[in-house]
């Protein structure tokens, strides 16, 4: 364990939009090594601590971490805070993803690749790959009651990797009034359509639908009525 080296940071000098040390090239990386540390005994149980976490059945062992001193690895307390808020919020049914994707559309259609990085923006640090936004996106427009739509309302293609990407790049997506009543707080989503989705290792079911209060900032246990 004493040969491993770990480096965090969040600030590369010359590089104010910096997002991660896979952008950088070989003469970037080497002034910052003086800030490496040792990998430690300690540092290693603290990630596995957090992966086991994020695997859990629910997302009770995310938060009781969060109240754990995180310090040896200084973004993962952000980092877990920002996996929570992918539960349903309590207020609409959305994730923040799905959410940001849709505030985004308040002011007209825009393509895919337009939302992802309008959407990306707003994040304090990278969070989704284009194609896993963009299945996002797609979900949002199916079932009965679909929060997007095209904006000539054609049948929308199937998204990468598994469908037309350059006719799915190419799509204008557009809010729909079901789209509008969620972001309003006039229509839950999650009570509309129901729910079978991951996150994490926590599967959320109509009788498992834990929720994120993006107001309080704290964790909604499955209601009792659902249970």
């Amino acid at each position: 364990m004493t040969g491993l080296q770990l480096l965090n940071t969040d600030a590369v000098e010359g590089r104010p939009e910096f997002h991660g040390l896979g952008e950088l090239e070989p003469d970037e990386l080497e002034p910052l090594w003086p800030l490496r540390r040792s990998v430690t005994p300690e540092l290693v149980e603290l990630a596995r601590a957090a992966w086991a976490a994020v695997r859990a059945p629910d997302p009770q062992a995310v938060v009781a971490l969060l109240d754990e001193d995180t310090a040896q690895l200084p973004f993962l307390a952000a980092a877990l805070e920002r996996f929570l808020e992918e539960l349903p919020d309590v207020a609409g049914g959305l994730s923040r993803t799905e959410r940001q994707l849709l505030e985004t559309l308040v002011e007209g259609p825009l393509t895919p690749p337009e939302l992802f990085v309008q959407s990306a923006r707003r994040e304090v640090a990278p969070f989704l790959g284009d194609s896993w936004f963009w299945q996002r996106l797609a979900r949002l427009a199916r079932g009965q009651r679909p929060l997007v739509s095209t904006a000539g309302g054609a049948p929308i293609p199937e998204p990468p990797p598994r469908g037309d990407t350059p006719a799915f790049v190419q799509t204008r997506f557009q809010l729909t009034d079901h789209g509008r009543a969620v972001l309003g707080g006039e229509l839950d989503w999650v009570e509309a359509v129901g729910l079978d989705r991951w996150v994490g290792g926590t599967r959320l079911r109509p009788e498992n639908d834990w929720r994120w209060s993006s107001r309080e900032r704290e964790l909604r246990a499955p209601s009792v009525e659902s249970g």
